[in-house]
């Protein structure tokens, strides 16, 4: 994938977060189901895991942008 195809790929994500964000807070939405507290903490480690690799993803992704310019 290009630098370029990766940008677009991030803008158009950010586009649809705003989104994504309204539905969750929505009256209509189906409560959470409450998981057992063992498999709701591997839940959380998961995400936080999940976010830190996004977090690297868009700091190489800008390294990689700044070095095109």
């Amino acid at each position: 994938m290009s630098v370029t195809e990766a940008i677009e790929a991030i803008k158009r994500f950010n586009a649809n977060k705003p989104a994504l964000d309204r539905h969750e807070g929505s009256a209509s939405a189906p409560p959470h189901p409450e998981l057992p507290p063992s498999r709701s903490d591997h839940l959380y480690e998961r995400i936080e895991n999940l976010e830190k690799e996004v977090d690297e993803l868009k700091r190489v992704l800008q390294q990689l942008v700044n070095e095109k310019r």
